[in-house]
């Protein structure tokens, strides 16, 4: 299966369109459809706050290659589009595709966003940028992160970004060092006293060789002291890999994830989330083989002994070729309810699906959520991000096409089950 993947300017509100629902309990959601005027891939990446009141969307195309990201408040039941975050500058400083992964820290007050297409010839590099928000007023933008090992265009920094829960922590992933050579690498970052943004480590697994795609995915737990980094290239059946640490020092790893049931180009590790309490993971395979990429998601569980198991294979219960099922996961923060993308069903209209748990038992598929009108090639379930709560999702459909280039959206559901 083959996917296309493919400054702070403050705008004046732009109205949120109300749309129809499809899926199981529909009757029992709201939904609403987020976008923003004049972008391009609009929902290819998406964070939300842990109360659900803000909204950070990525739109990586948006005015030709620069890219943006979009900060959308909710009062009430209506949504309301705040602000438009770019790079100042960014052609004399060589920033492509800014919006390619976004994190919102669960108070709302600190993002990191990614930038994942820079230009060498005009002096580039790939980075990440750090924006907080105050009491009063929009978000700002503090600092750009880049790669200390070179940050030439090429090592894939900002592929994926997650903001810590305190708002002080960033983890970056760079799945692909400079050259083309090497296994990938995720690095981690935290604020000082003074408010300035220090690498403090660089995550490498134990067993690191070319061509693994670390850091493809990543994503801090809510403890802090815990980490999730996909490598869904490694050994060609994809791995992920938990880091943890202790009251003090530095993370170190702790152990590899691979699917009990592996094979050759699965893609595990391709998404990864974990719970707050960083007991529980959610490990997409959107390319596992069990009917022509149908896709799989995996649930590992951590015992007492800090040592994790694989619990649950997940799978759509309308699974079919090409779904893509597992390429977007998220959870709350509880682990008891996940929420899966799987952008390729129905000829790419695409699909996201509920899972939740009981006390007792595993995980079971509660809803599919869709949008009316579906569009062959709106890739909904793109990208996913769950409240603390997991009563509100938010899911990315970048390619929907009400424009050209298409300029995509994010839709928000409520009273998931």
């Amino acid at each position: 299966m083959t996917r296309k993947r493919r400054f702070l300017t403050p705008i004046v509100a732009f109205a949120v369109v109300l749309g129809g629902v499809l899926g199981q309990s529909a009757s029992a959601m709201a939904q609403q459809k987020l976008q923003a005027p004049n972008t391009a891939l609009f929902g290819a990446a998406v964070s939300v706050s842990a109360d659900g009141n803000l909204a950070l969307v990525g739109a990586p195309n948006t005015d030709g290659p620069l890219g943006a990201a979009y900060v959308f408040a909710r009062s009430g039941r209506t949504w309301t589009l705040q602000q438009k975050l770019q790079v100042p500058h960014p052609v004399q400083l060589g920033a492509l595709r800014f919006g390619s992964s976004v994190s919102l820290s669960p108070d709302g007050r600190t993002a990191v966003i990614g930038a994942q297409g820079s230009n060498p010839a005009i002096g580039g590099e790939d980075a990440a940028y750090v924006f907080t928000r105050g009491f009063v007023g929009g978000f700002t933008l503090q600092q750009k992160l880049v790669n200390p090992a070179g940050g030439l265009s090429g090592n894939a920094f900002g592929t994926s970004v997650s903001m810590g829960a305190d708002g002080r922590t960033a983890l970056v992933g760079a799945p692909s060092p400079t050259g083309g050579a090497g296994g990938g690498s995720a690095y981690l970052f935290a604020r000082n006293l003074a408010g300035l943004w220090i690498l403090q480590q660089r995550l490498l697994p134990n067993d690191t060789s070319d061509f693994d795609g670390f850091g493809t995915s990543v994503v801090l737990g809510a403890d802090g002291r815990s980490a999730l980094v996909g490598a869904p290239s490694k050994g060609g059946t994809g791995a992920a890999y938990t880091f943890a640490r202790g009251f003090v020092g530095a993370f170190a790893q702790q152990q590899k994830l691979q699917a009990a049931d592996r094979a050759s180009g699965d893609a595990f590790g391709g998404a990864v989330a974990l719970s707050g309490d960083g007991r529980t993971a959610l490990i997409g395979a959107a390319q596992k083989e069990v009917g022509q990429f149908q896709g799989v998601a995996y649930v590992f569980g951590r015992n007492l002994l800090g040592s994790f198991s694989q619990q649950q294979r997940l799978q759509a219960s309308d699974r079919a070729a090409n779904d893509g099922f597992g390429g977007a996961v998220a959870l709350d923060r509880g682990g008891s309810r996940a929420l899966i993308g799987a952008r390729g069903t129905d000829g790419d209209r695409g699909s996201a699906y509920v899972f939740g748990r009981g006390f007792v038992g595993g995980f079971n598929q509660r809803q599919e959520l869709q949008v009316a009108p579906r569009v062959a090639g709106d890739f909904l379930g793109w990208s996913v991000a769950l409240t603390s709560a997991g009563d509100t999702g938010l899911i990315g459909a970048p390619e929907l096409r009400s424009g050209t280039p298409s300029p995509g959206s994010a839709y928000v559901f409520t009273g998931l089950n």
